[in-house]
């Protein structure tokens, strides 16, 4: 057998690499479309979808949009603390992509970790100058700022939830914060809130959405309690306090920054401790120090059971309205608990986890 020449075998040569070139092209062109695919899944909150198809992009590749995309899964489905460890994940792997390191600052500051978020996105700052996603991540934490709704790929990767499509929210904008409460189907929301709203929507922090009414009044205490048209999802883990907090102890309250847009969001947590009770009055100062808004958000005592709501004063100072007053006024929707007393102390982000459905932006026409 004659030997293969020098010009067959550079033929060869050829023909394997643009073969492989081909292959490469193929294999990027299934992985955008299982990006566009998984995308286009978790818009309709078909999670599972989502999920299997950014699995499979990202064992294709290990590219940070492929991740990002799975925390942002996690985050649809209201799993923050798988959502914020795989963000860790990226954020470390990809430290030279701002995507990764941004998203996870982002979820950092959501679960009331606000030092270490901003410590991460300045010590990003310095490693990745002139990045304009980090310093619009930054500027929303500084300001306690919802994330400008933004089309891709004017942002670096989303960082707010996919909402259920509704006509009537989108002509709305985001009032406050309401506490979900009895089962899914009622919340507690600051009468003030509502103004003299002709239309109330109600959504959680996975974007679901939901028709509210009034339902009663608390004049004494300014509230309002709404009827869901439909019931919301209650995460199993929330338990309702038996009693109120003691006064300076460890307390979280829950809410959606201002924006005057119907942009979905995911709540923020704040982390303190809880205030005094006020003069001649069964309400507390709230303590935990909330950024400026018309509040409405939840307040969760040191073992993480929902025993409160945050609101406004006459006085415009921040105070609580506690469970033992709410009980009183909302008996029906706020049964005794029967439950012992648990006195472990939960990690935020169970907290948090916990406050993704339980917290509601308010929307009102």
């Amino acid at each position: 057998m004659s030997p293969i020449s020098a010009a067959s075998r550079v033929l060869m040569v050829l023909a394997m690499a643009m073969a492989q070139t081909c292959s490469v092209a193929a294999a990027e062109d299934e992985r955008a479309r299982l990006l566009a695919r998984g995308e286009e899944a978790l818009s309709a909150s078909r999670i599972n979808d989502a999920w299997l198809a950014f699995e499979r992009a990202s064992n294709m590749k290990h590219a940070v949009d492929a991740e990002t995309a799975i925390v942002r899964t996690y985050m649809q489905a209201g799993q923050y603390r798988r959502a914020i460890s795989f963000a860790a994940h990226t954020s470390g792997v990809h430290a030279g992509d701002p995507a990764g390191v941004g998203l996870y600052g982002w979820l950092l500051h959501l679960g009331g970790q606000r030092a270490a978020a901003e410590r991460l996105l300045s010590e990003a700052s310095i490693r990745l100058p002139g990045q304009r996603f980090l310093g619009e991540v930054r500027a929303a934490i500084r300001e306690n700022a919802a994330f400008p709704e933004q089309d891709p790929p004017a942002a670096a990767v989303r960082l707010y939830p996919y909402a259920e499509s509704n006509a009537g929210a989108r002509k709305s904008v985001v009032a406050g914060t309401a506490v979900l409460i009895d089962q899914g189907r009622h919340a507690i929301v600051p009468t003030a809130t509502l103004g003299g709203a002709r239309t109330v929507w109600l959504r959680n922090g996975m974007g679901q959405t939901r028709k509210a009414s009034v339902k009663t009044r608390i004049k004494s205490k300014g509230l309002t309690l709404l009827s869901l048209h439909a019931p919301l999802p209650l995460p199993q883990e929330l338990q309702i306090a038996a009693s109120d907090p003691f006064p300076g102890s460890v307390g979280y309250v829950a809410e959606y920054a201002a924006n005057t847009r119907p942009t979905p969001a995911w709540p923020v947590l704040h982390v303190g401790f809880l205030g005094l009770p006020l003069e001649n009055s069964a309400d507390r100062a709230l303590g935990v120090d909330v950024p400026r808004g018309p509040r409405g958000g939840a307040l969760f005592d040191s073992t993480g059971r929902l025993a409160g709501i945050a609101v406004k004063g006459n006085d415009g100072s921040d105070q609580a309205v506690l469970i033992n007053d709410l009980r009183k006024h909302l008996t029906k929707w706020l049964p005794a608990a029967h439950s012992p007393l648990e006195t472990s102390k939960p990690s935020a982000d169970l907290v948090y986890e916990t406050a993704l459905q339980t917290t509601l932006q308010v929307l009102r026409e």
